[in-house]
């Protein structure tokens, strides 16, 4: 409800908000600070500073009352009003900074202690501010704060100054929560070019409180068309901001989240800039490699490639914009031993510049081990004088050696992919199945003396060694048998090498 009268020749009007009414045409009252919520952070907009020292009063007067830490950095000025307000309100001012409940500091002081070349130190502000956030609100639930350290620096012409500092705020505010509130005079904001910057400054805040002074308005439809306005204004910026705080966190979430992946990936990640230096890189890297980060990151990458001609072709060909697929490489662990790597990696270019590679780095050491076991063994059998041939659990012969081919006279393609029944006598057909069966079972067969057939007809008497052939997780796969040739069975203990059969 509006209401206008007549006090001699003034006429006012008053605007109830919620809880709060302002009377229009005299001035505003103190601001209901017991309906911010609790870590919020807003911007009192002012003409006098009388009226700042008043609306102060309510915030750090509210606080005290209930029992928060209240730090005030501002003008001298500024706290002796504030000061006195208090006192009218009864508060023993001096038991709350003998407590160390309420803590005033020197806002110009202050600031020349984290602000280096004209911009605010963000390690020496959260040292700054926010050890005097924790020391106060040691035995404290709730920490007020008034700060006009953005005043002063907005006023000396430094907004992009007080713009960061407005941020670093934020920042801290992620481990200290507090109240925050800040107050700039509307005195700063004249013209049409400092719409922009009044919009930045309030966009670095949850809630925004205008000025107190309507004076430019003559008549009372006048002022109220202004103030429709103002309010139609004020809740198209309230919506731009809750859009971008709302847009703000989502990126922030979104961010966390992206280094979350790259962190915790379970490959190795890293990057790389044009001049060799690690850049960044992931756990799964510095695990893989057992470095700690400083071990690491800031060293050039070639110092720990094994080979150098693999990384000097590793950088030229990213340098050339080529992309590197599953390009291997060795690495050098702390603990001396060779990582063998697949890496997949290109370059983020901005504007033409080299800026970093984006690289992946697969672990493929034990692969590679195996890859040279089997390949040793491989050779082992390939060479051996004895006949070594594996087959499915299903009589399929899957591999073939020189010795095989020797002994039944078979080549390996001839055999490969056929079943094991061509080297079995027709009377002998029914040991293969009960064979296999006890196979699946897991049971091993030894010294099984039989008779195989080669190539040609003939009837060769053998002594069997039959054995499961399981894969990694311990499923049974196939079968391996060792034959040996009974005529030379004697000559084997014997030390000789002569024919000898695994099937």
């Amino acid at each position: 409800m509006i209401k206008a009268g007549n006090n001699g020749n003034s006429s006012s009007e008053i605007i109830p908000t919620g809880d709060v009414e302002i009377t229009v045409g005299e001035s505003s009252p103190e601001p209901s600070w017991s309906e911010m919520s609790e870590a919020e952070h807003f911007v009192q907009f002012y003409e006098s500073d009388l009226f700042l020292s008043n609306s102060l009063g309510g915030f750090i007067g509210e606080g005290l009352t209930r029992g928060d830490a209240c730090i005030v950095a501002a003008r001298k000025e500024i706290v002796d009003r504030l000061e006195e307000h208090l006192r009218e309100r009864g508060l023993d001012v001096a038991t709350a900074r003998a407590s160390g409940q309420y803590i005033t500091l020197d806002a110009a002081e202050t600031l020349s202690k984290f602000v280096f070349d004209g911009s605010p130190d963000p390690a020496r502000f959260a040292e700054v501010v926010g050890g005097a956030i924790t020391e106060a609100g040691k035995n404290r639930s709730r920490v007020r704060i008034f700060g006009e350290m953005v005043a002063l620096l907005w006023s000396e012409g430094k907004q992009d100054a007080a713009i960061h500092l407005e941020e670093l705020w934020n920042g801290l505010r992620e481990n200290h929560p507090f109240s925050l509130f800040c107050a700039y005079p509307m005195r700063d904001f004249n013209g049409a070019s400092h719409t922009e910057p009044f919009n930045h400054v309030c966009a670095k805040h949850s809630r925004v409180i205008p000025a107190e002074s309507y004076s430019a308005l003559k008549e009372p439809n006048e002022r109220l068309r202004e103030i429709a306005l103002l309010q139609q204004k004020a809740n198209m910026l309230e919506a731009e901001i809750a859009e971008r705080k709302r847009v703000q966190e989502t990126l922030l979430r979104r961010e966390r989240e992206l280094e979350d992946f790259m962190e915790n990936a379970t490959v190795g990640l890293h990057r790389v800039g044009a001049d060799g230096t690690i850049l960044w890189a992931n756990r799964a890297e510095m695990n893989l490699l057992g470095y700690a980060r400083e071990e690491y990151i800031g060293h050039n990458i070639t110092e720990f490639h094994a080979d150098q001609e693999i990384i000097d072709d590793i950088l030229n060909r990213l340098t050339c914009h080529e992309e590197l697929h599953d390009y291997e490489a060795r690495l050098k662990a702390k603990d001396g031993s060779i990582k063998h790597v697949l890496i997949n990696s290109n370059v983020y270019w901005e504007s033409g510049e080299f800026k970093h590679t984006r690289c992946i780095t697969r672990d493929i050491t034990d692969r590679k081990r195996a890859e040279e076991i089997g390949l040793h063994l491989a050779a082992i059998v390939e060479s051996s004088d004895d006949a070594i041939i594996s087959k499915t659990l299903e009589g399929i012969i899957l591999s073939w050696n020189k010795g095989a081919e020797r002994i039944f006279g078979y080549t390996a393609d001839e055999v490969v992919g056929k079943s094991i029944l061509i080297l079995i006598p027709p009377d002998r057909r029914d040991e293969e199945p009960a064979i296999l069966e006890r196979i699946r079972k897991g049971e091993r067969i030894d010294h099984y003396e039989t008779v195989r057939m080669t190539k040609d007809g003939r009837a060769v008497d053998i002594s069997l060694t039959v054995s499961p052939v399981r894969e990694k997780s311990g499923r049974i796969i196939a079968a391996s048998k060792i034959h040996w040739v009974v005529l030379y069975a004697s000559q084997r203990h014997a030390g000789r090498s002569d024919l000898s059969t695994r099937a």
